[in-house]
């Protein structure tokens, strides 16, 4: 039997959300079929670069944003 993998199941692979056994079938797949190896290869490629430019706020503007929140909750009370 032939199974079908698409855009979901490649992106489930590569955050890790798929479970082993569907894993081991798609990784077998992409060893059999190059198109989906290639889409496999960007897809990660993405990933890496996303991963790479997150950025987070410093603390100081994180606790600006706090204590001004808790300021407009106070004057809604």
């Amino acid at each position: 039997m032939h199974e079908t993998f698409t855009h979901t199941d490649l992106l489930k692979s590569i955050y890790e959300e798929s479970d082993c056994c569907d894993n081991y079938k798609l990784k077998q797949e992409i060893l059999k079929n190059s198109a989906l190896a290639e889409e496999y290869r960007e897809l990660k490629s993405s990933k890496s670069i996303l991963d790479a430019n997150l950025y987070s706020p410093k603390e100081t503007t994180v606790q600006s944003i706090l204590a001004r929140s808790k300021r407009k909750e106070t004057e809604l009370v």
